[in-house]
Parts: structure tokens; C-alpha cells; sequence
């Protein structure tokens, strides 16, 4: 859902009139309900009064939104058109043909069911499974309902983090585990599992398991399997009760394909193989346990637990006897005897994460106590940043990433999706050619063209254009006290807007200079290399707020020349130059080697004169002929002391510093 904060703060940007493509004005001051995940405003079209359109302003759009926008069906709120207004992402879409179905929720018969709600959305979920997406947003406030004709609609596509404001109960226990940021852009079945909660919830004219926190719903499901968790003792239509088997499966390869759904009819039987439970339970955390999904699950709960019972041949005892899983209890115990198992030490939670993996295949990927899907570490970094969580060099997601995405790791002979997703991380990491922190910064860019700069400086205006990133940067630095001084000692660029730079200039192909820590510069001249060579690609930039804070530490570079003419000279043309903020002329003007070069040739020159014309002075008067006249002989000696005095004098004034 879109934070209250920054609802506030976009309505509460100066000069909220936005007008898209020309004709579609945006008032901020006229806020409606978040439509898809994004914050929605009303737009009018000026060339057709009367006519009105939703305008929406994601603060965190799908890396895949390029080939979202572009997908049309009945069923689908298309995106109309997507543009950039001062510096921020603005989509257009229709408004929803009615209320949000969850608005007066009643139970709906089983023939409206198969024929208005899973027939029309399995032909959307194969159509956008042909296009290579999924929805992700199959959920109670984002599927409207036209009074008129019982026909649903769903939301426009892209605009948010895929599955991040999903609820719980609506999400696949392979995901429904994950922090929403964590959970990634999931599978065509986990949308087929979504649309079977929305098939129940019509039946039954609830949401499942409502009133239950999050917590106990997983816990829930774990133990009993959610389709029973969800459709014991209610009453479901007999001619659904198959299907909505097969759809809410914690197995995601018994689900039917949406190809399966298209045609389905009230006599349709749809299979499905039963999980393998104990009759004796696994006990731990005073949790009873009778599945291996639900072990995987338990044993992140309680590691230390769980550890000592790998450690003492419980599990895998458990695993063979009970669930008749010899096979794995092999697996498992062969891995524990590779693995320390150290109790208290990072090396136990790296244990769980391995084990919970072979426990439950299709279970994402367990580290540093979280479960996450390795696609959605780019969405978890930008949320973490913006929490300004990964600052925290112990506990935050930092360290955690940083360790499965160190150079050092190898993923090309792990075939499962994990290892797939992890592969496809380490390429984009690995390509940006930075080290530490600052290669997660650049993942968080490199894997979304159309992520926002996560600075401060930017983060309220939304701002994803280079342009105005830097003229959000100038702003601040205008007016402000001290600012010099700050910028000599820390730089230019926090790590966020580098970042971004680099990522936007890479996807252009435009070659940056060097960071701080690869060139060895002053961390203020590093980055204002960089701004000043994206300024000038950009053209008609000015950053006057730049200009005027990075004057003083320019104007020092100039106490190398040796001419005062030459130096007031310059320093007067910088200082017209930082006015007007122009940065290329600003180190053009210090940096001009071949002018300095001969500024320092004719300092040395003129030394070497007024060493010669000292030398010639010293050794006059001994070789001065006798003058038999005393006049005469004082007349010379002034006139070669005066003409001796001049030139001394002129070579002074021009060498001096």
C-alpha cells in the first residue's frame, strides 16, 4: 500500500499542476484511492471536457514495466501512457469500471464463479504468461466489479513491487514467508494460487482465515496445508471443491495451468497428490510437526533447536521412518557432516537456510533469518535504503547480500531456480566493476531503469531523471551554511545519487571518470569530474548551486600560476563561471595545462634574467674602466643602477604571488 507519508508529500509538492502528453492535466490536490500500489490523482483531459482519467504516481515501478505497459485484455486497467514530469514517473490509466469487489462482499453462486471469475481471469493469466510476466495483484482491493454485468477487472500492471502489497492469505506459502519486498516477481502459479483465494473468498463472502494475524495464518497452513486450512468445515460449492484443491496446492507444480481453467465446467475433476504427513509429529519450538515443508519452516524459527536435533540424528531418523523419505534423510545427513555446525555462530544459520532448501524445494531462499527470493534482492536494498536500514554494518541486509553476492561465489552449477536467480545477480553485479557497498548500490539501478534515486535529496519528488536528480542536488546546496566546507571534507555525491549516476550513465553508454576510491582524488574532485561530464552531455544544464560551492576549492588550484595577471584574470572568469554554473568551463579554466605550462616556462625565464642581470650587478664596479671626471663616473653608475632597478622592478610585479 502507498505509505501515508509520502501520500502527504506529494500532495504537498509545490506546484502540483501536472499536465501529461500536453492535454491530460494532473491536479495533486485532488488525491483518489491507490489504485495497483501507487498513489492515484485525478487527471482531466483539457481537448475533451468532461472526460476524466486516473493518473498514478508509483514510487516503486516493476523492473519489468517496459513489457507490462504494453499488455492489453478485457480484464486488465490498461496503461493508457507513462511519461516523465519534472524528473518523476507519471502513468495514466482508466478509472476501474466499479467498486473494489472486497467494498459488499457476498457469497456469489458457483455458476457466476466459473463463468465471470475463473474463466475471464485464466485467459488473462495466459495471456500475460505468454508475454513472460505474471500479475502479482490478484488481491481484494485491487479487483473491481462493474455493477452491471458481474464482469471483474484488475488493476493496471507495473506500477508497484510485484506481490509487495499482496496480504498473506492471498500469497503462496512460497511466498507468503517473504517480507513483501522479498518476494519477487513469482510464478504464472502463483498467481493461479492468488485467484483461487479470490474464487473462495467469493464463495464463502469472507476473506479466509480473516481475523487471524499473519502469524498464526502461516502457522495454520503450515500444519494443516492451506487448501484445508482455508476450506475446512465451510461450505463450498461441490463442483468447486476440486479445482479450488488443485488451485490453493502448497505444491506449486499441482496447480493447473491457466491453459486447464479457460474451459473449466462444474463437472471437471481436477488431482492432486497428497502431501506426505507423520502420524508420529516432530516436535519443536513446542510445535508439532508433521510435513517436511512445515520442518523447513520450523526449523528457521528455531535454529538452535533444530540444529541439535540434525546434530543428534533426529531429523534425518524422523524423515525415514515417519515420512518415508530415506532418500532425503541420506541427503540431509551427508550435508551436515560437511557443514560446522558451531552453535551460536553464522555458520548455524547457514546450516538451516542448506537444510530448509533440501527440506522444501520450492521454498525460496533462507539467509541472515530472512526468507527472500534471490530477484527481488534489487527491491529489497532500494526498501532497505530507504528505511536507512543498510546502514547497519551487523544486523541490516547489507553484510547478508554482500556475502551471497561476493565474488567469491559460484552459482553456475545450481540448476534450480534459486541458482538461476542467483546467476542472473552476480552477472549484474559483477558488471558494474565496483567494490563494497557500492556495487549493491549500483544492483539497486542496474537491475530497474525505472527506479527512483533513493537519496534524500530526491527520494520526495520521486525523481528518476539524471537531470533532476542534479538540479534537486544544486537546490539543496544553494543557501546552505557551511556548504563548502562539508563538500571539501565528504564530496559532491552521497552513495545513492553516485549510484544512480553511474547506473544511468552506463545504460546510455556514457564512460564515467573514476570514483574517489578508484582514482585516488579528492572525493569533492571525483565527483565533480563526473557531474561536469554528464553536464556536458546533457547540454543545457546550469548548476549555479554547484558552481558557487565548489568555487573556493577551484580558486585554490589557481595559486599555481605564477603570473598575478594571469591569476586575477582567471579567478575573475571562475567566478563569473560558478555564477552561472557551468562546470566543464569552471575546471577548464584551473585545469588549462598547456597555458600553465607556459606561465611556469616564462616564470622561469624571467628567473633566469634576474639572475643574470643580478650577476652582471654585482661584477659592474670591479670592471668599470676609471673616468678621469667625477661627474661623469656617477652619472653612469645611476643610470646603469636605474635601468637595473626598472627591470628588477617589472620582473618583480609579475612574479609576484
Amino acid at each position: 500500500m502507498v505509505g501515508l507519508n509520502s501520500l502527504q508529500a506529494l500532495r504537498g509538492r509545490p506546484g502540483s499542476g501536472i499536465r501529461l502528453a500536453g492535454r491530460f492535466q494532473v491536479s495533486r490536490d485532488v488525491p483518489l484511492p491507490s489504485l495497483g500500489g501507487a498513489a492515484a490523482f485525478q487527471a482531466t483531459d483539457i481537448m475533451s471536457p468532461g472526460t476524466s482519467f486516473v493518473a498514478l504516481a508509483p514510487t516503486y515501478v516493476s523492473a519489468a514495466f517496459q513489457e507490462m505497459e504494453r499488455i492489453r485484455h478485457p480484464a486488465l486497467l490498461p496503461v493508457l501512457m507513462q511519461e516523465r514530469q519534472q524528473g518523476a514517473l507519471w502513468v495514466l490509466t482508466n478509472h476501474p469500471p466499479g467498486p473494489a469487489i472486497d467494498v459488499r462482499l457476498a457469497p456469489w453462486r458457483e455458476g457466476q464463479l466459473i463463468e465471470e471469475v475463473i474463466q475471464p481471469l485464466a485467459a488473462l493469466l495466459k495471456h500475460v504468461e505468454n508475454a513472460g510476466q505474471t500479475l502479482r495483484n490478484i488481491r481484494p482491493d485491487n479487483v473491481f466489479i462493474n455493477p452491471g454485468r458481474h464482469q471483474l477487472t484488475l488493476g493496471p500492471l507495473g506500477v508497484a513491487m510485484p506481490g509487495a502489497d499482496q496480504p498473506v492469505v492471498f500469497e503462496a506459502l512460497s511466498s507468503a514467508v517473504c517480507a513483501p519486498e522479498a518476494r519477487g516477481k513469482g510464478t504464472i502459479a502463483d498467481d493461479t494460487f492468488s485467484l483461487g483465494v479470490l474464487v473462495l473468498m467469493l464463495c464463502l463472502g469472507e476473506v479466509p482465515l480473516s481475523g487471524l494475524s499473519d502469524e498464526k495464518i502461516l502457522s495454520r497452513r503450515f500444519e494443516l496445508g492451506t487448501a484445508d486450512a482455508y476450506m475446512r468445515d465451510r461450505q463450498v460449492p461441490q463442483g468447486l471443491v476440486s479445482v479450488l484443491q488443485a488451485m490453493l496446492s502448497d505444491d506449486p507444480t499441482q496447480r493447473p495451468a491457466p491453459a486447464n481453467l479457460i474451459n473449466m465446467v462444474s463437472s471437471k475433476m481436477f488431482s492432486v497428490r497428497s502431501e506426505k504427513r507423520a502420524r508420529l509429529p516432530l516436535a519443536i519450538g513446542g510445535q508439532k510437526i508433521r510435513t517436511a515443508r512445515a520442518l523447513a519452516w520450523q526449523a528457521t524459527r528455531y535454529p538452535s533447536e533444530f540444529v541439535d536435533l540434525l546434530k543428534h540424528h533426529v531429523v534425518d531418523t524422523w524423515l525415514s521412518r515417519e515420512l518415508q523419505e530415506a532418500g532425503l534423510a541420506k541427503v540431509i545427513n551427508n550435508a551436515v557432516k560437511s557443514l560446522s555446525l558451531a552453535a551460536g555462530t553464522d555458520s548455524e544459520i547457514s546450516v538451516v537456510g542448506q537444510v530448509a532448501r533440501l527440506l522444501d524445494p520450492h521454498a525460496p531462499l533462507f539467509r541472515g533469518g530472512r526468507w527472500f527470493w534471490p530477484q527481488a534482492i534489487p527491491a529489497m536494498l532500494a526498501r532497505s535504503v530507504e528505511r536507512s536500514e543498510a546502514v547497519d554494518a551487523m544486523n541490516g541486509l547489507l553484510p547478508v547480500i554482500s556475502q551471497l553476492l561476493s565474488p567469491e561465489q559460484d552459482y553456475e552449477h545450481e540448476a534450480d531456480e534459486i541458482g538461476v536467480q542467483l546467476r542472473s545477480m552476480m552477472h549484474l553485479v559483477r558488471r558494474t566493476g565496483r567494490k563494497g557497498a557500492s556495487r549493491l548500490f549500483r544492483l539497486i539501478y542496474d537491475a530497474n531503469e525505472w527506479q527512483r534515486c533513493l537519496s534524500p535529496v530526491c527520494l520526495p519528488d520521486r525523481l528518476s531523471s539524471m537531470s533532476h536528480v542534479l538540479e534537486a542536488l544544486d537546490e539543496s546546496l544553494r543557501g546552505q551554511a557551511n556548504a563548502s566546507d562539508q563538500v571539501e571534507r565528504q564530496g559532491l555525491l552521497d552513495a545513492q545519487i553516485r549510484a544512480f549516476l553511474e547506473s544511468q550513465c552506463a545504460r546510455r553508454g556514457i564512460v564515467t571518470p573514476p570514483s574517489a576510491s578508484a582514482s585516488g582524488l579528492l572525493p569533492w574532485l571525483a565527483d565533480l569530474l563526473l557531474i561536469a561530464h554528464i553536464q556536458q552531455r546533457l547540454g543545457s544544464l546550469l548548476l549555479p548551486g554547484i558552481g558557487q560551492t565548489i568555487r573556493p576549492m577551484l580558486g585554490g588550484e589557481l595559486k599555481a600560476w605564477r603570473s598575478r595577471h594571469e591569476r586575477d584574470r582567471r579567478e575573475a572568469q571562475l567566478a563569473t563561471l560558478s555564477e552561472q554554473g557551468r562546470l566543464s568551463a569552471m575546471l577548464d579554466t584551473v585545469d588549462d595545462t598547456v597555458a600553465l605550462r607556459q606561465d611556469q616556462e616564462n616564470a622561469a625565464k624571467a628567473q633566469a634574467e634576474l639572475a643574470a642581470i643580478e650577476e652582471e650587478l654585482a661584477q659592474q664596479p670591479e670592471g668599470m674602466p676609471a673616468v678621469d671626471a667625477e661627474c661623469r663616473q656617477t652619472a653612469q653608475i645611476v643610470g646603469i643602477l636605474s635601468g637595473i632597478g626598472l627591470s628588477m622592478l617589472s620582473f618583480g610585479v609579475e612574479l609576484c604571488r
